[in-house]
């Protein structure tokens, strides 16, 4: 693809990246040395960003205009390990790195290591992806090119939207990730989602000959609320009665889910004077199971801790249950450190707990 259309579309896009991924993907180039004054390096052994760039309000953008293909890879590779907000999970043959790699090759998939030198396609639907191997993960991107007329300037505004398919190796796990995308490119959020599911459902099918099934996670998540490693951060239920309840947790440090959790809290603290009252104590323990095992829930709301105890890297991740269709659930991923490797500890325990 010609460099200068591309930057019509990647541009844009990097403008309205917030201010923690800005700062990252700088932080990327100044670590590879791509935007620094190699002069001041060599002459004062200082890391100072080169001035041309320093001049434009966004660094990134800057970075583009001023270095140019090297950098606008390194945001491609970026792209490929970056945290999504949504992914959705399906199940197939277990996935063998080797055979998949075979496959991709004999679609003439272009890899990211060989294609360094130009940039890549971005198409108006969903096709010729590129792929990246990583330890655990094989991973497909598709780049989708958006146009619409911009409300203010009245003239066409163009974006870079990319879909992430990773194949997590050695298990049976596809997941499709993918971001919000601007509202001004589409009328109908979840319908522009569905139409893309699908059309890379049947690229993979069409192309690679891997088909792939929807996975019923709701069974998933009620082994995950049993590791007393992870916290429910929140539930809405719906009973059988007709009854409803959204519980989320407060503010305070305990993490207790209102309502049942409160209750299960309190026979724990006065298990003691319970224990006098085993037909109280049993009574209130079947209501609390019986609540939790008859209704349905729209969504769940789970979160794995840092091992360091630091909030701001806990992963906190959203269910939604049969949101796009039956046994079709989607994962917002909705908190947690930058990078992939947020999304990809909560797949490991959706491995364990599955396979």
């Amino acid at each position: 693809m010609d460099l200068q259309k591309y930057k019509e579309y990647l541009i844009p896009t990097v403008e309205i990246y917030n201010k923690k991924t800005i700062d990252n993907i700088i932080s990327i180039l100044l670590d590879k040395e791509i935007i620094i004054d190699k002069e001041i390096k060599e002459r004062e052994n200082k890391v100072v960003i080169q001035k041309e760039i320093q001049e434009y309000d966004n660094l990134l953008v800057g970075a583009i205009d001023i270095i140019g293909l090297e950098v606008i890879k390194e945001i491609e590779m970026w792209e490929y390990v970056r945290e999504y907000q949504y992914s959705i999970l399906y199940k197939t043959a277990l996935i063998d790195k080797e055979k998949l790699i075979d496959v991709l090759k004999k679609n003439q998939i272009k890899f990211f290591d060989e294609c360094i030198n130009n940039v890549e396609k971005i198409n108006p639907v969903i096709s010729h992806p590129t792929a990246f191997i990583g330890e655990n993960e094989v991973i497909l991107k598709f780049s989708l090119g958006k146009t619409c007329i911009n409300p203010e300037t009245e003239k066409p505004l163009k974006q870079k939207y990319t879909i992430n398919v990773v194949f997590h190796l050695n298990s049976s796990i596809v997941e499709i990730r993918y971001n919000a995308i601007n509202g001004l490119f589409v009328d109908d959020y979840k319908g522009f989602y569905k139409r893309n599911l699908s059309s890379v459902k049947a690229w993979l099918a069409t192309y690679l000959n891997i088909n792939v099934e929807k996975f019923a996670i709701d069974s998933i998540v009620d082994e995950l609320k049993k590791d007393k490693t992870l916290r429910l951060e929140g539930q809405d239920m719906r009973f059988s009665d007709g009854g409803k309840a959204c519980l989320e947790v407060g503010s305070n440090e305990l993490y207790t889910l209102p309502l049942l959790g409160e209750l299960k809290n309190i026979i724990l603290e006065n298990q003691e004077e319970f224990n006098k009252s085993i037909a109280i104590k049993q009574i209130l323990e079947t209501w609390i199971n019986s609540k939790e095992e008859e209704a349905d829930y729209l969504w769940v709301c789970l979160c794995w801790p840092d091992d360091k105890g630091r909030k701001t890297y806990d992963v906190k991740v959203r269910f939604q249950f049969d949101y796009f269709d039956e046994d079709e659930s989607l994962l917002y991923h909705y908190s947690g450190p930058i990078g992939m490797e947020r999304m990809n500890k909560v797949v490991r325990s959706i491995i364990d707990v599955t396979e």
